[in-house]
């Protein structure tokens, strides 16, 4: 595997302040912000999931509603073209694999938010908990930009964030 550079993190950081500013104002219920270092009733970050997590009141409680636990990567090394050929990067493998375990251990959906330098951010999400959502919305939702492949076992769906921002709808809707 290359060797991270320095600036590595510095640049997950950065993208995961951007993805928490995009969700706070999609979702509109809670202020979403960077997991690493976040204080939850005043415990560690281990009480909260993914790279970015919801929270709600005064003192900050998680918002359980959220349905995602949300992964964030921004990486130069994976390209579109992989998934449209059917064969992801072991890169982006090992993001989703990351993705599912947090989701997992905090009974949540798994979502990855990634993207490359020229490119929009994109959502990755099963394809069941979209289906499952509201199917008919999304027949009816346009654009209808989204591409279903496999990965790592998984039926998923790719779209741009903001499409996943439009056929969610973040308030009103139950599972």
């Amino acid at each position: 595997m290359a060797k991270k550079r320095k600036n590595s993190q510095n640049i997950g950081a950065t993208y995961e302040r951007h993805c928490a500013k995009l969700f706070t104002e999609w979702w509109k219920r809670g202020v979403f912000g960077r997991t690493k270092g976040m204080q939850v009733l005043g415990h560690s970050e281990r009480l909260a999931h993914g790279d970015i997590t919801c929270v709600i009141g005064e003192p900050l409680i998680l918002d359980q509603t959220f349905p995602f636990s949300i992964e964030c990567k921004k990486s130069e090394s994976w390209s579109f073209q992989e998934f449209l050929k059917g064969n992801p990067s072991l890169l982006v493998r090992s993001f989703w694999q990351q993705c599912k375990h947090d989701a997992f251990l905090w009974k949540k959906e798994p979502l990855l938010v990634f993207t490359c330098n020229h490119h929009p951010d994109y959502a990755l999400v099963k394809s069941s908990y979209f289906r499952l959502y509201d199917r008919e919305l999304l027949e009816t939702y346009e654009p209808k930009f989204y591409f279903q492949t496999l990965l790592e076992g998984d039926e998923v769906i790719i779209m741009t964030l903001s499409n996943f921002f439009g056929a969610f709808l973040p308030i009103g809707k139950e599972v």
